[in-house]
């Protein structure tokens, strides 16, 4: 799966609709959020703070609101995108590793 590694190549990879999922296992606490099938950040719950990252999170954190779950970062991450032409949707779905 690739990774997205800058603001830049967020908006870059997201056009002209973005589809951002946020991804649980319920049992494992396990979580991933992606956009457009690129990676943004996967880890424990619990983790999904842009001070655990830093780099270009610790950016759109500054620029769009911090986040404390994948969740809310997925609203960040559409705050984001809000400009593209076709517009963003946040989904979610069930956590499976390795995908």
């Amino acid at each position: 799966m690739s990774r997205v590694t800058s603001l830049e190549s967020l908006v870059n990879g997201s056009h002209p609709a973005a589809d951002i999922l946020v991804e649980r296992d319920p049992v494992s606490g396990m979580a991933r959020v992606t956009v457009n099938g690129r990676l943004v950040m996967e880890d424990m719950a619990q983790h999904f703070n842009p001070s655990r990252l830093g780099g270009w999170h610790h950016d759109l954190a500054e620029r769009q609101g911090t986040w404390i779950s994948p969740e809310t970062l997925a609203v960040s991450l559409a705050r984001a995108l809000g400009h593209i032409p076709d517009g963003c949707i946040i989904r979610s779905g069930i956590y499976m590793s390795g995908r």
